[in-house]
């Protein structure tokens, strides 16, 4: 190509100046052409053939594009204040540092894109102590169908389920997620997704399964999960892995039902009967989402049956954000648990009312974020203790016997 451009050029050189300009007017052009098709060719073969560097993650990979691994790294340095917690007589305040979440996240694909891999891994905030979370493989079909293996959340509900630092809105998961979640487990799990339809089922170890071994009373016998969502709207499925809707994201809504059963596994469950407890749980949520704001409900519940005592909970949460400017984010949430009436150690209803503010530095990206919120219980945490826990190291709640307590958190988020 580039021995024709020079040919072309000394001909337009030596040649009658009318014959010149109708060189230079006809062949330049379809040079120009070429010369950008062929670049943008060049280009596209050097990216396919790049084995490392950064394409939003950190990875290394194989030239053919059959082997990759990408590192993510997750920081969240917090500070805690609780006022009227009533902890110590006398001392109505709490408050200091705490790293919430340090983690290091492996994933990627070996002999085909389509066989994906994942580590996740957390120092742990209290001890420091580097923890497993996620691993696991999966497999995706050309017909909408993946299977995955190993340790991982199974499908419940939508706020627990996508509670990763880039997908939530507000500084922690509500009350209601923290005492309902099924949390992570070791089992099989298979997706199917359509245009329009999601459904995920998985068999497993049951609830809080995290990283036990297969004889360990806190696994279940038994335990199926499952979780049908619906998408409505412009708005594609990629839209609705955060509780976020960005400026210039498109309209739509995700409905969602979610269904847990599992037999044994209920360590600390109400009752010091033997047997072995069913624990059945249940969940229904909707969000919507538009350029620029969004909303959130949901609604979940649980039935624990024990040698005869059978317990029944319920509790929903209303969140919404709206962006006031490119990188601000203003929030709003309302948590209520409502245990069961028969519960020994206190069985009123606990709400909990969130604002905040999100700054994101950079528009429409989780990397780099400062989240503030103040969070009213007013309420009193004894009164619900059967099923509230207090101190929660990652929400702040701290004991309270006279209700009226008021936590505030400042965050700071990287995630490189």
């Amino acid at each position: 190509m580039i021995r024709n451009a020079l040919v072309l050029s000394l001909a337009a050189g030596f040649a009658h100046p009318a014959v010149a300009q109708e060189v230079s007017t006809d062949d330049a052009r379809a040079f120009e052409a070429e010369l950008l098709a062929d670049a943008a060719t060049r280009a596209s073969l050097l990216d396919s053939a790049k084995t490392a560097g950064h394409d939003g993650r950190f990875f290394v990979g194989s030239a053919d594009g059959n082997f990759k691994l990408s590192i993510v790294g997750e920081v969240q340095f917090r500070y805690y204040a609780a006022f009227d917690a009533g902890t110590d007589a006398g001392d109505d305040f709490v408050g200091g540092f705490q790293l919430n979440r340090t983690r290091l996240d492996f994933r990627g694909h070996i002999i085909e894109p389509n066989l994906t891999y994942r580590i996740l891994g957390n120092f742990n905030r209290e001890t420091g102590v580097f923890e497993l979370q996620d691993a696991y493989g999966e497999y995706k079909l050309e017909s909408g169908l993946s299977i995955r293996w190993g340790q991982f959340k199974p499908p419940f509900d939508r706020e627990h389920y996508a509670s990763s630092p880039t997908q939530l809105q507000t500084v922690e998961n509500s009350l209601v997620a923290s005492i309902f979640r099924i949390d992570r487990s070791q089992g099989v799990q298979f997706t199917y997704e359509a245009e329009r339809v999601r459904l995920t089922g998985a068999v497993s170890d049951g609830r809080r399964a995290l990283n036990t071994a297969y004889f360990s009373d806190a696994e279940a016998d038994f335990a199926l999960t499952g979780r049908l969502e619906a998408r409505l709207g412009e708005a594609p499925w990629r839209q609705y892995r955060d509780q976020i809707a960005f400026r210039g994201d498109k309209t739509g809504a995700l409905v969602g039902l979610g269904g847990h059963w599992q037999r044994d596994g209920m360590t600390g469950a109400p009752s010091t009967a033997p047997g072995e407890p069913d624990l059945f749980s249940w969940t229904a949520d909707i969000g919507y989402e538009n350029d620029g704001w969004n909303l959130l409900g949901a609604v979940t519940g649980r039935v624990i049956d024990w040698s005869g005592d059978s317990y029944s909970d319920v509790g929903f949460v209303v969140q919404g954000g709206v962006f006031v400017t490119d990188h601000a984010e203003l929030f709003a949430r309302y948590a209520h648990v409502m245990p069961d009436d028969d519960r020994s150690g206190g069985s009123d209803d606990f709400p909990a009312i969130t604002a905040g503010v999100n700054w994101y530095f950079i528009p429409n990206s989780h990397a780099l974020k400062l989240s503030a919120e103040v969070t009213c219980y007013p309420e009193a945490q004894a009164d619900s203790a059967s099923i509230v826990r207090a101190p929660d190291s990652s929400t702040g709640l701290m004991p309270d016997n006279d209700g009226g307590q008021v936590g505030f958190v400042l965050q700071m988020q990287m995630i490189f």
